[in-house]
């Protein structure tokens, strides 16, 4: 929610007196106590609040202390800032996606807006929290609680008298276990595995299998560095996966992440084996959920710990959160491990439709297609080509709801077009999960990026921009006056009919236009699919300004050994060039820049009595800094006196 307001500068006692009004917030400088374990700071501070806290991952208490943690950066207390025009997130979901999203890149410091009616002591705490929920995508949910040591964070709170609401920004610095160049490695050889294991079709106990294969044939554990203190990639599904050993933690996380990876769910339990810290997988056949441990199989020809239920798992003792009521409801437990043999035959049923393929956001896309009766779930899958190899297709969101016929893929680049299928599956009692058909390949078009649009004469604008990968034309929109926008141009249809495909078009000249204006653009992508029109989102927009036209040029000598030099003046110009040479076919150069539009001559002094001179003269606009130049005047000559 976009939320507008004043700067507080002079509400600033009124603000600090509601500011006290919101609940279980103590008097300036006094310290609270977090419902969650730790403390945390709060203190007045340039006409608001300020609260610090910093939290240790629980996973890793006594691996990692609060002084090994990456500190605040020095400059986030430079004042408390506007709320007006930023993005508060109105609820504690919302503030946990921001982060979740920042984790994912490895952000080191990743700062959060929200509001509330009121401050409530935890709430950094319960925010940092929902952005490792379990949402059943591969690299969010465990594979980041797991491979993080923990954050300090700082937040500014400043409570408006104007509209009741507490405007807070929480600054959070993350301590990884990973760089982001290390988790591009793991995307790139995780998807390189996945299809030479070529079980995407499988049923839900293959894929485990495969999975559970390949992590026990190819990871050691890593004794070398078991004691090392500070080496934690050890933990991480990098090191089981790249390096090829790891302990528990890594082998659990590339089970984690290589399972949702294929659409079959799985949880990283912690706990003790045979009495020390341990950790080790649950997933699901057939809403059933079984253990692994691919740490005590891993180089066994035989399995002693595959697909196992709790009874027959006794020498694992989960921790708390996972034994409770809440947790077993989420994740029921099969009663007898799983068993193969009694998997029936797959039964077809008909495939989903994806509908539409539709956002306004440059890097999301709302996919949405038809339910299927009976579905218990959907796999949404996305290529970067419409005829991209099985292996090209990568899963991107499991729905565990058959109910639930749409999801918003975040996190895209802008200029690249995604294509999308999707497929039903439900479960018949074999403990795995049958599959129907995929559905048609549906995409919109990536979001324009221009590519250099300049003035190409004194009433034009040639505008350029990147192809995109699918589209069958464009719209070209410009601004008005009033700020609002107007198609100037579509390329490539009318009337929604495409009479020419132009998605190869990737210039337009927009003519008629006032010279040393500036005009601002955006554009659009089409597609037309199934006889509709499909949008990609809108480009960022862009400035140009017209080229400015030639000035006329006069030039004397009224004086020894100086040129009076006298031009027009030119509409928009922020100044101008004044060009000499010594003979007709003499090279010329720059004998004095105006960078006052208004200024329309100049004198040159210090010129040889008698010698002739040659000027021309050009006018530019300048825009951010860049500058446009009109065409150069007719050429003049004088001879000094």
């Amino acid at each position: 929610m976009k939320k507008k307001g004043k700067r507080l500068g002079a509400m600033a006692m009124a603000a600090m007196t509601v500011f006290l009004q919101c609940s279980n917030v103590q008097a300036a400088g006094d310290v609270y106590q977090e419902e969650s374990a730790g403390t945390a700071t709060i203190e007045e501070k340039s006409g608001g609040y300020i609260v610090e806290d910093s939290y240790v991952n629980p996973l890793y208490e006594g691996t990692i202390q609060k002084s090994d943690l990456n500190k605040l950066p020095d400059d986030i207390n430079s004042g408390i800032s506007t709320y007006s025009e930023i993005e508060y997130a109105d609820t504690v979901k919302e503030a946990g996606e921001q982060i979740r999203e920042g984790m994912k890149q490895r952000e080191e410091v990743i700062q959060v807006y929200y509001q509330a009616p009121e401050y409530v002591d935890g709430i950094m705490r319960e925010i940092a929290q929902e952005a490792l929920i379990h949402t059943g995508e591969p690299t969010e949910g465990d594979y980041l609680r797991w491979q993080y040591g923990g954050w300090n964070a700082e937040g500014r709170i400043e409570q408006s008298a104007e509209d009741n609401m507490c405007y807070m920004t929480f600054t959070y610095t993350y301590t990884y276990y990973t760089t982001y160049e290390q988790e591009t490695i793991v995307d790139e050889r995780i998807s390189e595995v996945l299809d030479q294991l070529d079980v995407y079709d499988g049923s839900a106990y293959d894929k485990i299998h495969a999975v559970y294969d390949f992590i026990c044939q190819n990871t050691v554990y890593d004794y070398d560095n078991l004691n090392d203190d500070d080496y934690k990639l050890k933990y991480t599904a990098y090191a089981a996966l790249i390096d090829g050993k790891s302990v528990c933690q890594g082998y659990a996380l590339l089970v984690y992440r290589m399972a949702l990876e294929l659409g079959v769910d799985s949880r990283v339990i912690s706990g003790t084996g045979n009495g020390g810290a341990h950790g080790w997988n649950i997933v699901e056949i057939n809403n059933l959920y079984y253990n692994g441990d691919t740490t005590w199989d891993a180089g066994n020809s035989e399995y002693e710990y595959f697909l196992k239920a709790d009874k027959n798992f006794t020498d694992h003792v989960r921790d708390g959160e996972y034994t409770s009521d809440e947790f077993y409801a989420e994740y029921p437990m099969a009663e007898e491990d799983y068993d193969p043999s009694d998997a029936p035959s797959d039964i077809v049923v008909d495939a989903p439709e994806i509908t539409s393929v539709y956002s306004q956001v440059q890097t999301w896309a709302k996919v949405t297609w038809t339910a299927v009766e009976g579905a218990e779930g959907y796999e949404l899958y996305r290529a970067d080509t419409p005829d991209a190899s099985d292996g090209g297709w990568k899963l991107t969101k499991t729905i565990l709801d058959g109910n639930t016929v749409q999801y918003t893929n975040t996190g895209l680049t802008p200029g690249q077009t995604y294509y999308y299928k999707v497929r039903a599956f439900y479960s018949n009692g074999d403990g795995a999960k049958t599959y129907t058909e995929f559905s048609n390949v549906n995409y919109m078009p990536a979001t324009v990026i221009f590519n250099g649009p300049y003035s190409n004469s004194v009433s034009g604008i040639r505008i350029l921009w990147n192809q995109v990968q699918g589209a069958h034309g464009y719209q070209i929109w410009r601004q008005n006056e009033d700020g609002s926008f107007s198609i100037v141009k579509t390329i490539g249809d009318k009337g929604n009919t495409l009479t020419d495909d132009q998605g190869s078009t990737i210039a337009y000249s927009n003519t008629g236009l006032e010279t040393g204006e500036t005009y601002t653009y955006k554009m659009r992508a089409f597609a037309i699919l199934n006889g509709n029109k499909v949008f990609g989102t809108y480009s960022d927009e862009v400035t140009v300004a017209v080229m400015p036209e030639k000035p006329d040029l006069t030039v004397n000598s009224n004086a020894s050994a100086r040129a009076v030099i006298t031009w027009s003046q030119v509409n928009g110009a922020a100044g101008y060039q004044i060009w000499r040479a010594e003979s007709e076919n003499g090279s010329y150069s720059i004998a004095k820049s105006i960078t006052d539009g208004d200024t329309i001559s100049y004198t040159n002094t210090g010129l040889a009595s008698g010698k002739t001179y040659y000027y021309k003269v050009r006018a530019y606009t300048e825009l951010d800094g860049k500058k446009t130049f009109g065409e150069y005047s007719d050429t003049k000559t004088v001879t000094v006196k």
